[in-house]
């Protein structure tokens, strides 16, 4: 066997092995978005919710108010993209649909996520027209929950 072909064919198995194993990792990565986030500092906010659920199977439940029992709003989401980066937080690009619960009233928006190294706080940045850029406190959008 001829050097050239030895590098090919060595070069195909690291090819279909990184695959294989990229295709069968569960790095659970997309495991850290879902849950219950909370902020009681959005309580007095008609807008921001205190309390957003991510299911597992890709449903939101928005929460108005600390006392509220019934979400205001219900929809799903879509992970576009997720990475860690080198201090270990993950980020997440989604996409969230929501409606409020009795209302014609939808909306529809493109998530940049950054949940810390220890997977207990979440910085988000919301934008109707496209994926966020960056994470800034100082963005109208900007939220910060607390995994509950």
């Amino acid at each position: 066997m001829t050097a050239k072909r030895i590098v090919v064919v060595i070069s195909l198995l690291l090819f279909v092995s990184m695959f294989y194993l990229a295709s069968n990792c569960d790095n659970g990565a997309e495991e850290l978005l879902v849950g219950i986030w909370f902020n009681s500092d959005y309580d007095a906010s008609d807008v921001t919710p205190v309390k957003l659920v991510l299911t597992s199977d890709g449903k939101t439940e928005e929460y108005l108010h600390v006392s509220d029992t019934e979400p205001y709003a219900v929809g799903t989401y879509s992970i576009t993209n997720s990475w860690v980066d080198d201090n270990g937080n993950t980020w997440y690009v989604w996409t969230q649909s929501s409606h409020a619960i009795g209302t014609d009233i939808t909306w529809e928006g493109y998530i940049l996520t950054k949940i810390d190294n220890v997977g207990t706080t979440a910085e988000m940045v919301w934008d109707e027209d496209d994926y966020p850029v960056e994470i800034n406190p100082s963005n109208p959008s900007y939220a910060i929950y607390y995994r509950q």
